[in-house]
């Protein structure tokens, strides 16, 4: 076989792997690294979750009134613990 072939297969065999482990659950006993919920920076909370600190705040717009109304200000250096719970709400965790 070709690179493209053997490509093909590999891709086939990692998607038969991944319909056994939603078909059996097989992720329910896999721990993940627990995140830990108090004042970062955006650029800490960023890295948190592999982006650019301007993707961060591109993805805070949807809920920039809620932050602004537990005191989020665009020049802030820190996210509160409370903001960082309610990214977390609209993200999901990092």
């Amino acid at each position: 076989m070709h690179g493209k072939g053997l490509l093909r297969v590999f891709v086939d065999k990692v998607l038969q792997c991944f319909a056994k482990v939603k078909k059996y659950n097989l992720m329910e006993n896999v721990e993940y690294k627990k995140f830990v919920v108090k004042n970062y920076t955006k650029s800490e909370l960023a890295q948190c979750y592999g982006i650019h600190p301007t993707t961060l705040i591109r993805w805070m717009k949807p809920i920039i009134c809620t932050l602004e109304e537990i005191g989020y200000t665009k020049t802030a250096k820190y996210l509160t613990s409370k903001q960082v719970e309610v990214i977390i709400e609209h993200l999901g965790t990092p």
